[in-house]
Order: structure tokens, then sequence, then C-alpha cells
């Protein structure tokens, strides 16, 4: 990342791939100084500090707490509890002990199951 901002100064907008790539994207940018709390209170105020917005993946504590702080722009959260259950109606009808027809789940094209996300961004 270090790099793609020495080669490309004037990007705009990162998109990662996951939480934890997010956050090293920000830590190269707060490196940088792309991102930067000029006033040392911890939190990035958009309005008066350097800020380049950066988009995660999964939801974790960390990215959370980042956003909090005004660092990350967003992440996209799993719903894991439907994931699970997903995954677990799954194995019953592969072990024999359920009917694919019974999935609480909406198959589509007879094998793909949507689980939907949510964001999860700054108020």
């Amino acid at each position: 990342m270090l790099n793609l901002i020495d080669e490309y100064p004037s990007i705009e907008l990162i998109v990662s791939n996951n939480d934890a790539m997010a956050l090293g994207a920000i830590d190269a940018l707060v490196e940088k100084k792309v991102i930067d709390d000029i006033n040392n209170d911890g939190f990035i105020d958009k309005e008066i500090e350097p800020w380049l917005p950066v988009i995660g993946l999964d939801g974790i504590e960390a990215a959370i707490n980042s956003i909090d702080k005004g660092y990350l722009h967003m992440t996209v959260v799993n719903d894991t509890s439907q994931m699970a259950e997903a995954i677990n109606q799954l194995s019953l009808v592969l072990l024999g002990e359920m009917n694919i027809d019974d999935l609480e789940f909406e198959l589509e094209n007879d094998k793909y199951i949507w689980i939907e996300y949510r964001p999860y961004e700054e108020d």
C-alpha cells in the first residue's frame, strides 16, 4: 500500500477484500499523512483533517472501532447466524437427515443460498 500511495498520489477510494486489509491500508495512509489526526485527539474529523474513504468487509471489532474513530469509512457485516444456519441445514441435507425441499432458505439456480449483508458505517 505504501508503494501504491507513492505511485498513485491521487487515490480517491480504497475498497478492501476484508477488514484486516482495510486496516492495513489505513496504517499506510496514516504513515504517509494521507489520513492525519492533526489535532492528536484520536479521532479523524473529516471536515478539517486529511482523510480518504476506506471500505472493508467482515465487520470485525477492530474495524468497528476504526469507524467509530473516523478512520475507516465503512465495513460490510455478514449475518453469521444465518450463514451458520444455512450451512447446518445443508449439512443435514447431505447427511440425508433433511429433505432439500425443507430448507428454510431459497435456493437460486438449485445451488446458491444468498445471505444478506448489511453496511456498518459512521452515523
